[in-house]
């Protein structure tokens, strides 16, 4: 009855709203007066009326109060039960300070209320207050206090004050399951693995059994901290503890295994049905076997797994796709990546920022940027806004087209979003890859204008663009203009707190202003070095900012700024190491074949990319790209290593140029010298000098400090390293040798019998006119006479005939003569040592030669010898490696050389690459490859005007169609027999033979391509030597009435470098035994200088990157992009020769001329190409070589 009419009284009370004051709880109370004195009717009604109106329960007790109506404690209690039970505990304040003013005892009961209404709302420092009350009362603690605090600790992410509960838990009170699952679930929170372990062994001295629920937490602190193996031990012991494993647990261990990239595991478990009793499939059991696939770049188990799970009862969510894309792009399957995004709609998926930020990182991993840009516009049109994230992804996909289309791209968004200093990050990083130092200096002005502050990242790009062309004298000037802004910002601010105590840590070598020098040891992480020295030189760790490191095992200098992260110092030091302003030099000891004799130097340009699955840095395959790296290097000393062996010992002084992650030991093992003692890419059991570290040591560094004064601190090899050099022996200085090229004492090339073989009518003719009656007797006894008296004969017969049989012994005098005969050893060591190419070489076998008899059979004899011969120059010439093109060359050399051994058509490879210049044409960079293009566009304007001008109206240079004659001397094009014959030439004139073939080449079809548009001529020169038939004879007649000289090259290159550094040349050409100038492009180049400034208006000059960015947006073409380099590179040699009288640019305050006119006052035409035919741009990426690639591209 007692029941009905508190149910009845609550009914009545619940119609109020809940906004309802005094008054109206006064009138809703009238007709229940008798019911106010019934205190044990009022507690059960005031316990249901909290439940769903804690206010109007409130209210009830202020009516009470009012009326002198007596409240006892159980009242209150029934109130604060019930806002526990609603989640109101806002009122539990105002209840328990009623208490107190109504002199009412709380006891235990109460507070236990009020700290599991505050506890379910995660109002952990209320809770806790709560708590000290109690104590402070002496009441009782119990159990449910207990578990009730440490709830809300953990809700609140305050683990550490739940884990001291579950302490203080442990030592009065007896715990129960609800007490370990509060302290399991606060080391999940906390990622406290080992505490976790530690919680659920003493689960087992309390003889508390534990649910899913604890193994659950368990198990996911140990995948968040990567304890996989924790993890699957945990689920197999469930079944011994009588636990039955749940979805719950299942998918904690499936995530441990995809954060430690156990995928065959994951999936292992995600199909064994007999281990467990995983009734059902879930997508987020799914999502996480995906997860571990993804992050073991296993992206075609990701994918199947994806699309088997409509065949499984469950339908992929974004999630799903998500995580696949992501693996997709981890893996370097872009392609694969973008499938799977167009999937989405067809699966009636909506994509989120998580898909499309997937979808532009894909697009960012394949350069593939139109697709990014699509993205972007998709977005929008899905009412999804782009953040940061998906901008800066797409410009940076928008990068390697060049830093146009980046500023393009960031203009039409800033209508949009706001631009942070992250994308103008990218856009600077795109100006010095192309050594755009003016655009840089307009998106410096362009942040200051927005009322923001370059960081160094953004100053090093600046001024390291500006070294690129104006030296380091400027770029560190400009780093000081842009230190004025930083001192400025920081004016108000303390750059570095505290005093330190420099004689107290024995690590500092030197201390100047803003920098502190120290020597790391190895085997510690650069943080925990800093960490270490802030400690004891009694300052707080902030005080130090790390603005490079040094590897775990590397030991060295390092510097150290004096500073908080972001301050002047900082910045000034972390911008000199982005402009590459800082002289580092390491000291390492590498094993493997010789580099070269002691003193040589060399240079590594191999780019590097970061291997997600390996968590380390690799070289690049063919099509994938990679940063800029540039390591330079010089040999100190050579030491033996075993007897008999072909590995020796170099110690090296290495600098690299680039800061990439672990780039001295990638590039040194990418060349087959790797470190020794390095674990990680090194030979590791295989090393001919094992050693307990790695030998890399950083000996010397040299910057600029703060007050601008040269800094330079040295550190000698440690104790451990010099030990090492004390037990080796080094090698006589009469072993080196420098890429096998030395001349040496050399055996007879050829045999006594050869002489028989030799026409008659030569021999004959050659005797007499040398007047030396027994000519074939020095023949036969001495080499000597055999190289003499061979390059005559060749000089008489070679051009008019077709040598035939003899074409392999001709050769090969032509290209060993002085060659080293010790290359023979090079050749077997080469095949023995590993190679990073074997996969590249043999997918280039079968398309080299394929109409060649001896290349057709597949791992035939031909086949064979060109992948050993390839394989070992690949490693003996480590500054090139493979290249492809290099194929076509050693093939056309097997097939003349078919009778010799394969170390001597090695060695005449060898030769050919450096007697000829042809290896500079195969360098990273490619330094020959641009130089012959340009001067043969030269040769053919000045031979071939008419041809020369077809192919300027259509915008056609010999970058389109002459790179693979170069690269492969025309072995790739025209017939052997052709080859042959043009090669026979070549070994002896040189490269003017190359030159005047490729003009006889144009002349026969100069009236051909009279008729052709621009598409048409680009698609007939890519295929034209293929598709037409050439006599050997009538071409290298038309080749030879080119008078094409060694001299007018030579002229040429001198005139390329005088273009580059945007001096005039002058004297190009010798023709007809004349000087000519070219005076047409000199008149028109000063034309066009005295026309430009009357053609671009005041406001185009004033702000040219609006102006451009106008131009390319609308399409007008009013301006030529002839007249906008000619204009810009008047001004930049205007500006080159003044620069340091230039009046200081103040980045601090706006000057009245922008920055941005400053900066274009010195644009250079060659560097930056301001007005962009974007067909022509894609055009030349179709049919033209992708610079960025580490090969060529030859069809």
């Amino acid at each position: 009855m007692a029941e009905v009419e508190a149910a009845s009284a609550a009914e009545v009370l619940a119609g109020l709203p809940r906004d309802a004051d005094l008054a109206d709880v006064a009138d809703r109370l009238r007709s229940l007066h008798s019911w106010l004195y019934e205190p044990r009717l009022v507690t059960r009604t005031l316990a249901r009326l909290a439940a769903s109106q804690a206010s109007t329960a409130l209210q009830v007790l202020n009516y009470m109060q009012s009326q002198k109506i007596e409240s006892n404690a159980f009242h209150y209690t029934a109130v604060i039960a019930g806002c526990a039970r609603s989640g109101s505990w806002r009122v539990v304040g105002s209840l328990l300070q009623q208490m107190v003013e109504q002199q009412i005892q709380r006891d235990s009961v109460t507070f236990n209320s009020a700290i599991n209404a505050c506890g379910k709302s995660a109002q952990w420092e209320t809770s806790v207050l709560l708590l000290k009350r109690m104590v402070d009362s002496n009441l009782t603690l119990g159990t449910d206090t207990m578990n009730s605090v440490m709830g809300a600790c953990t809700a609140a992410g305050q683990w550490e004050w739940a884990l001291w509960m579950f302490g203080t838990t442990l030592g009065s009170l007896s715990p129960d399951v609800i007490t370990f699952c509060s302290a399991l679930a606060a080391c999940d929170k906390g990622s406290q693995w080992r505490r976790s372990l530690q919680v659920l062994a003493s689960s087992a001295s309390s003889s508390v059994q534990l649910d899913n629920f604890a193994y659950s937490a368990v198990i996911s602190a140990c995948a968040t901290a990567e304890r996989w193996e924790f993890a699957c031990g945990l689920l197999e012991n469930l079944g011994k503890k009588a636990v039955l494993a749940d979805l719950v647990t299942h998918g904690a261990v499936l995530k441990a295994l995809g954060a430690g990239k156990e995928w065959a595991m994951a999936l292992a478990l995600f199909f064994d049905r007999t281990n467990h009793e995983l009734s059902e499939v879930t997508q987020v059991t799914c999502n996480s076997v995906i997860n571990a696939c993804s992050t073991g770049s296993q992206w075609q188990h990701a994918c199947l797994l994806l699309n088997s799970m409509p065949d499984l009862g469950v339908s992929p969510e974004d999630v799903s796709y998500n995580t696949a894309i992501s693996g997709c792009v981890r893996g370097h399957a872009w392609q694969q990546g973008l499938m799977l995004f167009n999937q989405m709609h067809q699966a009636l998926v909506e994509p989120d920022h998580i898909s499309f930020n997937s979808a532009l990182s894909a697009c960012h991993k394949g350069s593939q940027w139109q697709l990014g840009l699509t993205l972007l516009e998709e977005m929008s049109e899905c009412s999804l806004q782009p953040d940061e994230f998906s901008v800066t992804t797409a410009l940076s996909a928008c990068e390697l087209a060049g830093w146009q289309l980046c500023l393009q791209v960031l203009w039409k968004l800033e209508r949009r979003t706001d631009v942070t200093p992250i994308m103008f990050g990218v856009l600077m990083s795109a100006c010095e890859r192309d050594s755009a130092w003016a655009a840089a200096l307009a998106t410096l002005d362009a942040i200051i204008s927005k009322d923001l502050i370059p960081d160094a990242l953004h100053a090093g790009s600046a001024a390291n663009a500006l070294r690129k062309c104006q030296g380091p004298q400027a770029a560190l000037e400009l780093l000081g203009q842009i230190k004025e802004l930083w001192s400025d910002a920081w004016a108000t601010a303390e750059h570095f707190p505290g005093k330190p105590r420099w004689e107290a840590s024995s690590k500092i070598i030197q201390v100047g202003q803003g920098v502190v020098a120290c020597f790391k040891p190895a085997g510690i992480a650069t943080e925990v070095f800093v960490e270490d020295l802030a400690d004891e030189v009694a300052v707080s760790k902030e005080a130090f900012s790390i603005v490079s490191r040094l590897d775990h095992p590397t030991s060295g200098i390092l510097m150290v700024a004096l500073g908080l992260q972001g301050s002047p110092a900082a910045n000034w030091l972390q911008g000199q190491f982005a402009s590459r302003l800082v002289d580092k030099k390491y000291i390492c000891l590498c094993e493997g074949l010789p580099l070269g004799s002691v003193g040589a130097t060399g240079n590594i340009f191999s780019p590097l990319a970061a291997d997600e699955v390996r968590d380390c840095m690799v070289v690049p395959e063919a099509g994938r790209l990679g940063r800029e790296s540039w390591t330079k290097y010089r040999i100190l000393a050579r030491y033996t290593a075993q007897e008999a062996s072909p590995y020796e010992l170099m110690l090296l002084e290495v600098k690299p140029i680039t800061g990439r992650t672990h780039q001295i030991r990638v590039h040194m093992a990418h060349l087959g010298r790797p470190l020794v003692g390095d674990l990680t890419y090194g030979a590791k059991d295989l090393s001919i000098l094992p050693c307990e570290r790695l030998f890399l040591h950083c000996r010397r560094v040299q910057l600029h400090d703060f007050s601008d004064q040269m800094f330079c601190a040295v550190a000698s090899l440690p104790f451990e390293l010099r030990q090492v050099l004390a037990k080796l022996q080094l090698m006589p200085a009469a072993s080196g040798r420098k890429n096998g090229l030395c001349r040496a004492k050399e055996p007879a090339p050829f045999s006594a019998s050869t002489w028989d073989r030799l026409p008659e009518a030569a021999t004959s003719s050659l005797a007499s006119n040398l007047g030396i009656p027994d000519l074939k007797q020095c023949w036969q006894t001495s080499p000597r006479w055999q190289r003499s008296l061979w390059s005559p004969y060749m000089e008489s017969e070679l051009w008019n005939r077709d040598l035939g049989k003899l074409r392999g012994m001709t050769w090969r005098v032509l290209l060993l003569e002085g060659l080293n005969p010790k290359a023979s050893q090079d050749f077997s060591a080469s095949l023995r040592a590993p190679c990073p190419y074997d996969g590249v070489i043999r997918r280039d076998l079968a398309r080299t030669l394929p109409k060649e008899e001896l290349f057709r059979e597949k791992d035939g004899k031909g086949q064979q010898s060109l992948f050993r011969i390839l394989r070992a120059l690949a490693v003996h010439l480590w500054d090139i490696g493979y290249v492809q093109s290099l194929n076509f060359v050693v093939a056309t050399l097997i097939v003349v050389l078919s009778e010799e051994s394969e170390d001597v058509i090695f060695r005449c490879a060898q030769a050919l690459l450096f007697r000829h210049s042809l290896a500079d044409f195969y360098r990273p960079r490619f330094p020959k490859l641009g130089v012959t293009v340009w001067q043969f566009d030269r040769i053919v304007e000045a031979f071939l005007p008419d041809v020369h001008a077809v192919l300027e109206v259509n915008g056609v240079t010999a970058e389109y169609y002459a790179m693979q004659w170069f690269l492969t001397l025309f072995a790739s094009d025209l017939p052997q027999r052709t080859v042959h014959r043009i090669w026979d030439r070549f070994l002896i004139a040189g490269w003017q033979v190359v030159v005047q073939v490729g003009l006889a080449l144009l002349k026969q079809v100069a009236d051909v391509l009279q008729s052709l548009d621009a598409c048409e001529t680009l698609t007939f020169l890519k295929k034209f030597v293929r598709m037409r038939r050439f006599e050997p004879e009538v071409l290298l007649a038309d080749a030879m009435q080119f008078e094409v000289s060694h001299q007018m090259l030579s002229a040429l290159e001198a005139a390329y470098s005088w273009e580059k550094s945007d001096a005039e040349p002058k004297l190009v050409l010798r023709r007809e035994g004349k000087l000519f100038w070219e005076v047409r492009r000199v008149q028109t180049e000063q034309r066009h200088i005295d026309e430009a400034p009357k053609r671009i208006s005041q406001a185009a000059q004033a702000n040219l990157l609006p102006f451009l960015l106008h131009n390319l947006d609308t399409g007008e073409t009013t301006i030529l992009e002839e007249e906008w380099n000619t204009y810009f590179r008047h001004w930049g040699m205007t500006l080159n020769a003044s620069w340091r009288q230039r009046p200081r640019l103040s980045l601090c305050t706006r000057p009245k001329a922008p920055l941005l006119s400053v900066a274009a006052t010195g644009w250079k035409g060659d560097n930056v190409r301001p007005f962009v035919h974007w067909e022509r741009l894609e055009a030349r990426e179709i049919h033209g070589v992708d610079r960025s690639l580490r090969y060529p591209l030859v069809n």
